[in-house]
């Protein structure tokens, strides 16, 4: 599979990321790609919470949704059932940055994006509602 994730992207995440570590006290720890999670926020030696991070280049207000694969949304229903610890989507739009329980009902559509003419960024997708999403103070 094609990986699209640039350098630019990594230091995106890194900036928001080390923003909300800063804020709430926690230390961050990149995940390796093979668990599926972008990184751990931990509270001492414990893990606090699992996190996805994605940006997106449009206002929050856009789309009444935000989606990632499905694949994404079922793999963090598994961590979350198995440990017990939170798994939170991070957003960054133009406006503002917003967080969600990757558990939150979630309507599943066929869907992605058409820009790169790769078939795999069609895929069946869970859409979390915008107004769900808790907006985060952090710049």
């Amino acid at each position: 599979m094609t990986k699209y994730e640039t350098q630019g992207d990594l230091d995106n995440e890194a900036r928001v990321m080390n923003a909300l570590a800063q804020k709430y006290n926690l230390q961050l720890v990149k995940c390796p790609e093979r668990y599926r999670m972008d990184a751990v926020f931990m509270k001492g030696d414990k893990i606090h919470a699992f996190v996805e991070f994605k940006r997106r280049k449009c206002r929050s207000d856009r789309w009444p949704t935000m989606f990632v694969s499905l694949s994404k949304a079922m793999w963090a229903e598994e961590l979350r059932r198995i440990t017990g610890i939170p798994v939170q989507l991070v957003v960054e739009w133009e406006d503002k940055i917003g967080a969600i329980d990757m558990r939150m009902h979630c309507d599943v559509t066929v869907g992605g994006r058409s820009d790169r003419n790769d078939p795999n960024d069609f895929d069946l997708v869970a859409h979390y509602k915008i107004d769900g999403f808790k907006t985060l103070d952090l710049f």
